[in-house]
């Protein structure tokens, strides 16, 4: 009877080494292409960010850009107080027309009471 102990014994520890031996197998198969991709992806991070400074500046010089942003949607029946129409169009370069005419092409003009005309051209 102790000789059969013996042999089950062995027969444990084959087992568990083989499932050791398969994990490091199963855990090598899904690390190496995971360090790949990784690798793979940085190196493009690296391609495509020289791009973007080529393109655009470095990110440390973006210190002097100004960006200016006051969006108005217009639209047929939109209710605005006229006079604060016409001083985003004076802010946005626009030029009051009196009967005289105007020089800039971008210009507006009071035509009623409470209605604005807005033109770009030099017409």
């Amino acid at each position: 009877m102790a000789t059969t102990k013996a042999k089950s014994g062995n027969t444990g520890k084959r087992t568990k080494n083989r499932k050791i031996k398969i994990f490091k197998i199963a855990a090598l198969l899904i690390a190496i292409p995971g360090i790949a991709a990784a690798i793979f992806l940085i190196r493009y991070y690296y391609v495509f960010n020289g791009i973007i400074e080529d393109k655009f500046g470095k990110r440390y010089d973006l210190s002097g850009i100004e960006i200016y942003a006051s969006p108005t949607v217009l639209y047929p029946g939109k209710r605005i107080q006229l006079s604060e129409l016409e001083q985003k169009a004076r802010r946005l370069g626009y030029e009051e027309r009196n009967t005289a005419g105007s020089t800039s092409s971008a210009n507006f003009q009071r035509t009623r009471t409470n209605q604005l005309t807005i033109s770009n051209d030099a017409s």
